[in-house]
């Protein structure tokens, strides 16, 4: 895969999804199985019957199968997977690749709504802010997710400028 920018994911145990981005060489723990993107694209990592599954609607990824379906300990091995993200090898790893930096927007236990997935915004937000506060987010981290919504980024520099800022 030749793009600048990586998101991770890959699965522990057997209710935790491992997520790393490339530029941050740390990964965060969810205990979630649906995943929005700031792209748009959404991700579905789970832990099933037949051990951990991941689909993905973006554009450009890689799936790098489990490489120990027994659990005896292997580990994977793969060039793409870097060092410090150590993901068991009973989990497959999804890499998926961006020109631009990717973040998770929202995470859930269950598929997103219609409205949440076209886009709309209001429901992005109201998704957004629900989901901070039911994590216990903090407010400033709620609203840098809301801010970095694509339709909410050019509202927010146009506001900039208004009050002196760079747009």
């Amino acid at each position: 895969m030749n793009k600048p920018h990586r998101l991770y994911f890959s699965g522990y145990s057997d209710d935790v999804v491992m997520s790393a981005t490339s530029d941050a060489a740390q990964y965060s723990e969810y205990y979630a199985e649906h995943f929005l993107l700031s792209d748009g694209s959404t991700v579905r990592f789970w832990h099933g019957d037949d051990g951990w599954q991941c689909t993905t609607t973006a554009k450009f990824y890689t799936v790098i199968d489990a490489v120990d379906e027994d659990d005896t300990g292997v580990e994977h091995t793969n060039s793409l997977i870097p060092d410090w993200l150590k993901p068991c090898g009973y989990s497959p790893v999804l890499i998926i690749g961006s020109d631009s930096p990717l973040s998770i927007m929202l995470r859930s236990d269950s598929k997103f709504s219609a409205e949440v997935l076209s886009g709309d915004p209001l429901a992005l937000v109201t998704a957004i802010i629900s989901e901070g506060v039911s994590n216990d987010e903090d407010s400033d981290d709620i609203a840098a997710k809301v801010l970095a919504l694509p339709m909410l980024k050019h509202a927010a520099q146009m506001f900039d400028a208004t009050k002196g800022g760079h747009a």
